[in-house]
């Protein structure tokens, strides 16, 4: 859900721009009145105020008289929006260009260096100072390209510099985050988003920012084009992305406003979540008496708009009264039992704050040769010194193969700290110890280290995890030692430490050296799925000859998820094309060993449908049961019909025995099949073919082979978990009465007139 911070112009610019700093524009639609016909004022220049003194008065002043200027033109849904242009000046492109900086220009070469735009700071006619911290920027826009590929809007918040644009490499500690929204070629009126990527995490006590709207992002890159903008506005997010309550299933939905957890008795403790929006605050109040928790959501914007907010509703069991003691009561319980799983405590419990805030874990990457090209092997830990205990196992999964020998890197703020890895491998906490007999090997939970002794005297020597002695200045390392990951395919809690010569998980707290809290430690938490590296892909030779046969609709029936949104797939309509992965879109559910069946609707005729589960994660194999002739075998689940007569397909059979013969065998109506019995996630197939089970397509042409037939290859995921008691909460998924904005910050009361609109936070187009 995206609210747009939708502001009266009175309250919000009280005052001159310079006096304080503003979350929106002054004028996003361009309505107010223009500075000049070349220029519309109210915070956006041209080339008609550009800074030209480099080139001399004659030369400037003939520069900036030929250089393309903005007009005015009619609006999206109002009689007002800017065009800006390219153009050719005596064989030089200009491009069109509007900031709310000023424009230098410094050389007659379009992709001269000394030509750029920039905040003046000090002059309120060429800077923006800004006090919000946006999600995302949207605005409609028209582009016509005589040879640009595409227009584009750049927005960079930065604090008190003349930042540039296009951006100097010496600047960019001073960005404080930054949008970019390419516009393509359009005819009509098209809305375009860019959401912002920040590099900070706390916004400086001055930010300004620069933004630009130009023709083509490559100076002087083509002419004669148009590109024409309304509405620019700024998106403040106000929800939570990430919710969730040991013990429960939550199935939380960014727009599900209301949720029953009235099975479980309220604990602050075992709540988690997180906000969307870069700048938003989460507040929480809980009712005793009803039992009701809320959580209440205001975006970065909130100060200025009270509308920026969403209010979660948790209703948990009444409390009640404590019953008399019993005057003969059982023996006390183990007062240290085992935990049961998904119930272990996995925060750090602290005393104090950090003394040396100069330390401090910036980033983590896990060098895995199997998956080498893995973005989400990085995790980058905002820049926040005061904290103890960063929690991403919400956010960031990692992956490695089964077994595989890997490398943490680990990158820190300061000096004069060690580095400790550890993976939960039976998901009941960490623990630790160094393997008995042995100086350095770790055991338990332990898996790497920089450096440790076992001297509680004395910290001058000691060991990394590979035998490594270490003494003198080489004690300052954070380097840690490869290790092997678990063997077993699966997701594993992965803890990371900087500390001083201790491997207790949770932070030294014995101060022999100078305690956790003192050393100003850190610890982070995230999660690592171990998988086989297995190539899915088929390898087919040419392209689908019957490009009228495709996949269309997916969908997996369970009694026991009866109605579950996301056991629906619908695939996209690309007849040519032969294999669509959904693996990363796309994950369905059913409980364990449960028969199901898989409703596969297709485009085309005389096709049969194949359903494979990769159950050891190894790739998928399939054939006939030995001495049967129909029962499918490895990870073959059910077909729609197949013989293993190479001469003839005049009759066959499906997965449960069934004969078929003459127009009955085409057919992709599947047969019932068992899911796995142990809970997971596994990958599965959907083939359409005709008559062969080889979960690679039909490549031996006996009948026609896989490209020849139009075959179709979709992959996806079901998980198999046990069903709780809230799996099918009845949630409020909109407020009774819709709240309506029109894109001028007005509130309506109802839809009159076509156009976009903020409905509940949400845009929607109304024709």
């Amino acid at each position: 859900m995206k609210k747009i911070s939708l502001l009266i112009a009175s309250i919000l610019f009280a005052g001159s721009m310079s006096a304080q700093g503003v979350y929106q524009f002054k004028d996003p639609g361009f309505d107010g009145t223009w500075k000049s016909a070349e220029e519309p004022g109210s915070g956006w220049t041209s080339f008609t105020s550009a800074d030209a003194s480099s080139l001399g008065s004659i030369v400037g002043g003939i520069a900036k008289s030929q250089s393309p200027k903005p007009s005015k033109v009619e609006g999206y849904l109002s009689n007002a929006a800017v065009k800006i242009y390219s153009k050719s000046i005596m064989g030089a492109n200009a491009n069109g260009n509007l900031t709310s900086g000023q424009i230098h220009m410094g050389s007659s070469t379009p992709a001269d260096a000394s030509n750029y735009n920039s905040t003046k700071v000090g002059n309120s006619e060429h800077s923006l100072l800004f006090d919000g911290m946006p999600d995302a920027v949207g605005f409609f826009a028209k582009f016509k390209s005589g040879g640009s590929p595409n227009g584009r809007g750049n927005f960079i918040l930065h604090d008190e510099c003349e930042y540039r644009d296009p951006e100097l490499s010496s600047q960019q500690g001073n960005r404080v985050g930054k949008a970019t929204a390419l516009i393509t070629p359009c005819s009509d009126w098209t809305y375009f988003e860019g959401e912002f990527e920040y590099d900070r995490t706390q916004k400086p006590s001055t930010m300004y920012l620069l933004a630009t709207f130009t023709t083509n992002p490559t100076p002087g890159g083509s002419s004669n084009d148009e590109l024409i903008i309304d509405d620019v506005y700024f998106i403040y997010y106000s929800t939570l992305k990430s919710l969730s309550y040991k013990g429960a299933n939550i199935s939380f939905r960014e727009g599900t406003l209301s949720y029953d957890l009235s099975s479980h008795k309220y604990e602050a403790t075992s709540l988690t979540y997180n906000a969307k929006g870069a700048g938003a605050t989460v507040e929480t109040e809980y009712n005793s008496e009803t039992a009701l928790l809320k959580i209440t959501v205001k975006g970065n914007d909130y100060a200025v708009n009270p509308d920026s907010k969403t209010i979660y509703e948790l209703q948990f069991a009444a409390e009640t009264t404590p019953p008399t003691p019993d005057p003969d009561p059982e023996p006390e319980p183990d007062p240290n039992p085992e935990p049961e799983p998904g119930e272990v405590d996995y925060t750090p419990s602290f005393t104090g704050e950090k003394q040396k805030t100069d330390r401090a874990i910036e980033r983590i990457i896990l060098a895995s040769s199997e998956y080498s090209d893995a973005t989400e092997n990085t995790l980058t830990i905002g820049n926040n010194p005061a904290l103890n205990y960063c929690d991403y196992t919400e956010n960031v999964t990692m992956t490695a193969a089964p077994g595989e020998t890997v490398t943490l890197d680990v990158e820190i703020a300061g000096s004069w700290m060690n580095a400790y890895a550890y993976i939960d491998f039976d998901g009941d906490g960490f623990t630790a110890s160094i393997e008995e007999g042995s100086n350095y090997a770790p055991a338990e939970d332990l898996v790497s280290y920089s450096f440790y002794n076992n001297d509680s005297s004395s910290d001058e020597s000691g060991w990394n995890s590979a035998g490594q002695r270490i003494i003198g200045d080489s004690r300052s390392t954070v380097a840690l030692p490869q290790f092997t990951v678990p063997t077993e395919a699966g997701t594993y809690r992965v803890r990371v430490k900087l500390d001083w010569c201790n491997i207790d998980p949770m932070g030294d707290q014995d101060g022999k050296f100078g305690d956790f809290i003192a050393n100003g430690g850190h610890i982070v938490d995230f999660m690592l799925q171990v998988k086989s590296n297995v190539d899915y892909t088929p390898s087919f030779t040419g392209e689908k000859e019957k490009t009228d046969r495709t996949i269309e609709r997916i969908t997996l029936i369970s009694n026991e998820y009866d109605g579950t949104e996301d056991n629906t797939l619908a695939v996209d309509n690309n007849p040519a094309l032969n294999f669509e992965d959904y693996t990363e879109d796309v994950t369905m559910i059913a409980a364990p060993g449960e028969t199901v069946t898989l409703d596969v609707e297709i485009a085309g005729s005389w096709m049969n449908a194949y359903v494979y589960i990769d159950f050891e994660g190894d790739g998928f194999t399939a054939s006939i049961e030995e001495g049967s002739n129909y029962a499918p075998a490895e990870d073959l689940v059910s077909y729609s019909f197949y013989n293993n007569d190479s001469s003839s397909d005049e009759n066959g059979w499906n997965s449960v025995g069934e004969r078929i013969s003459g127009d009955s065998r085409s057919t992709v109506a599947l047969p019932r099949f068992t899911v796995p019995a142990e809970e997971g996630i596994y990958r599965v197939r959907v083939k359409l073919d005709w008559c062969n089970i080889d979960p690679m397509g039909d490549q031996d042409g006996k009948f026609g082979d896989f490209i020849a037939n139009g075959g179709q290859i979709v992959d996806f995921m079901l998980q198999i978990a046990v069903p709780t008691d809230i799996d099918n909460v009845e949630c409020e998924e909109e407020p009774l009465e819709s709240v309506i904005y029109d894109l001028s910050g007005r509130r309506v009361k109802e839809i009159t007139t076509p156009g976009i609109y903020i409905v509940n936070g949400k845009k929607r187009l109304v024709k």
